[in-house]
């Protein structure tokens, strides 16, 4: 993968999908080679990796661990020692840019699915990785909400991400 390029991978239940957003994480070690701006990554441990690719997965239940919007957002920050002034830009900034601002002091719990999973999504984005992969991201979402993260997802594509997109939904891959 290079940056702006835009990935989608798609298949039955069992083909693989999954497992190869994992492969690209460093979660699980394949045959082949992994490369990085002409850069041999295979070898990178799992946190290393996790510094230019950020992974979210299907159900945002799974990722979620704090009780707050901006705490969750600020977690991975938190972990890697950033100021919290610093934390504090970031976590806004990657609210707004999924839609989140106006819910920033508000509890997890008072959140629709949809939103839930754009919160998994900000607390990826903060760390700044240069690749976002997502497994089935608009799984459970109502049209609206899919187009809503379709077109988030375009933006970020837009503005240099490089976007890996697991899904069954062929209208998403399209």
């Amino acid at each position: 993968l290079s940056l702006h390029d835009a990935l989608p991978i798609f298949g039955k239940n069992g083909a693989g999908k999954s497992a190869l957003a994992k492969a690209i994480c460093g979660f699980i070690t394949t045959e082949g080679q992994y490369t990085s701006r002409g850069e041999d990554i295979k070898q990178e441990s799992v946190k290393e990796r996790a510094e230019r690719v950020g992974y979210v997965l299907q159900n945002p239940n799974q990722m979620i661990s704090t009780n707050m919007i901006f705490d969750e957002v600020a977690l991975g920050l938190r972990l890697r020692g950033i100021s919290e002034e610093d934390i504090k830009k970031r976590v806004y900034q990657a609210l707004k840019t999924c839609g989140l601002y106006e819910f920033r002091k508000w509890p997890v719990s008072a959140l629709s699915y949809g939103q839930k999973k754009r919160v998994t999504i900000a607390s990826i984005l903060v760390l700044g990785p240069e690749i976002l992969v997502l497994d089935e991201p608009t799984a459970g979402l109502d049209p609206s909400g899919r187009r809503e993260l379709m077109k988030l997802f375009a933006s970020l594509h837009q503005a240099g991400m490089t976007i890996v997109l697991v899904s069954h939904s062929m209208e998403d891959v399209a």
